[in-house]
């Protein structure tokens, strides 16, 4: 049976599609990735654990943060990471710690005195969903901030949660558990990656950068950068420390090998290759390395959608779309694939707006966020569908789709 012209033209083309996903159709034959040592590898990799896993380092004063530190982490917390007591992202047991509660997002920073609790954000990550979450202490004005897929999620301002002073407790440092292996009860269970440390307040805009750009890329501001782990060594139970000038004494070691995965996956069709990109793809190369034997795309280029309003507000429209039947390609193509935006909320807030997709210089725009109490729906972008109407805008639609 001869394959039809469709599957013809797939062949000869690479074909990409960016949704909450990045998607890929390549020629069959493309060589399979080799693995690269951290730091200067083309794939990008994430470690997969279970409660059986974690990496951890001997006290470090690197890990200290008893000043003001941000704390960045792509993550995709499992069934069982959402649903058990305890489910660490990062801890320095009795200086610091970050990961779920029962579900929820919760923090707990020791103060001068040695004394600490857990608080609670607010924020319930997605089970099997990458999230980027980012968490700045400013202890001069005693304040959190958490910043989810780049957008500021809440702002804490406490002397009591967040102390003016941290405290050094003289304690390994452990990614994916708590209090080096002595505690197996609320070790992390799922998928992370691209773990950054800087010893100063991040910025938002920075922030937005960094969860779709390589650590050490050439213009961007590592100012303060003392801890990064790209977990694109793909290989092995170590995690080198990528920072620039990074101290002596920061490698992780897990207690056993993770799972590696790359970020793309690979599906074979009868006469094409699907790849597919679960976010923005970080390497250090740049983006995605096109094979050798393509030399055109195929592209449905889709930005995340837009949050819904507050309030019974209004939802928020699809992200926009952009269909390109033929392009020329080659080398490094950047891919960036934007997220949905957040939900409103409080009474008067809006949806926010979706992350931008892009590849290489071909990029489209989010969704826009709903409103709160006018139930405005958001207006359609670029080709995608307009938000509903909440409830209390029993009069107002949302911009029509085009």
């Amino acid at each position: 049976m001869r394959p039809s012209a469709t599957l013809a033209r797939l062949a000869r083309f690479l074909s990409v599609a960016l949704v909450a996903t990045l998607c890929v159709v390549a020629a069959p034959g493309i060589a399979a990735p080799k693995v690269r040592a951290a730091g200067t590898g083309t794939i990008d990799y994430f470690a997969t654990t279970t409660t059986s896993n974690y990496f951890n380092v001997a006290e470090n004063s690197t890990f200290d943060n008893t000043g003001d530190f941000t704390f960045e982490i792509w993550v995709k917390p499992d069934n069982t990471c959402v649903t058990q007591v305890g489910c660490m992202f990062a801890n320095k047991e009795n200086s610091w710690e970050y990961g779920l509660i029962s579900g929820e997002l919760q923090y707990a920073l020791t103060n001068s005195g040695g004394g600490w609790n857990w608080y609670g954000t607010g924020f319930y990550p997605r089970a099997n969903a990458w999230t980027h979450i980012a968490l700045s202490v400013q202890r001069s004005t005693s304040t959190l901030r958490v910043y989810v897929n780049g957008n500021l999620f809440t702002t804490i301002v406490s002397s009591t949660t967040v102390p003016s002073l941290g405290y050094n407790a003289n304690s390994v440092f452990t990614l994916g558990g708590r209090a080096g292996n002595s505690n197996t009860t609320e070790r992390f269970s799922g998928s992370m990656d691209e773990v950054r440390i800087y010893s100063n307040v991040r910025s938002q805009a920075n922030i937005q950068s960094d969860m779709n750009t390589y650590g050490t890329a050439s213009g961007v501001d590592t100012t303060g950068l003392t801890v990064y782990y790209d977990f694109n060594v793909g290989s092995g139970s170590t995690l080198a420390n990528d920072a620039p000038g990074a101290a002596a004494g920061t490698t992780l070691t897990a207690a056993a090998t993770p799972t590696w995965t790359d970020v793309k996956t690979t599906t074979s069709t009868y006469a094409s290759t699907l790849i597919s990109f679960q976010r923005s793809y970080i390497v250090s190369s740049g983006g995605w390395t096109v094979p050798a034997n393509v030399a055109k795309v195929e592209a449905l280029l889709v930005g995340g959608g837009g949050g819904a309003g507050d309030n019974s507000g209004g939802g928020g429209s699809g992200g926009g779309v952009s269909y390109i039947t033929s392009a020329a390609v080659s080398g490094v193509q950047s891919v960036v694939v934007g997220t949905g935006g957040l939900a409103g909320t409080s009474n008067t807030d809006n949806g926010k707006n979706g992350g931008s997709s892009g590849l290489g210089s071909t990029t489209v725009a989010g969704g826009n966020g709903g409103f709160s109490s006018s139930g405005l729906g958001g207006a359609s972008v670029s080709g995608s569908g307009a938000g509903g109407r909440g409830s209390t805008g029993s009069s107002i639609a949302g911009t029509a789709g085009s």
